[in-house]
């Protein structure tokens, strides 16, 4: 969420979130932001959470490096 991402930046990292959860629908203008950059997904551990990141490594696999960051 926004304060994961704001912890993030706090340290010099570049991270981002979205409005509206796990559910809320991924855009193709967002896929074009991460083309040819190296992506660290870090999604919720929840079911919900678990989805989303899957559906934006689907989205974003032919354009960016991606990586999947699994947090106990």
């Amino acid at each position: 969420g926004e304060k994961d991402a704001d912890n993030l930046r706090a340290i010099g990292l570049e991270a981002t979130t979205w409005a509206g959860g796990a559910k809320q629908q991924w855009l193709p203008s967002w896929t074009e932001l991460l083309r040819g950059r190296q992506v660290h997904l870090c999604p919720d551990t929840d079911g919900p959470g678990q989805e989303a990141g899957e559906r934006i490594c689907v989205e974003i696999a032919g354009s960016s490096e991606v990586r999947w960051v699994r947090i106990p």
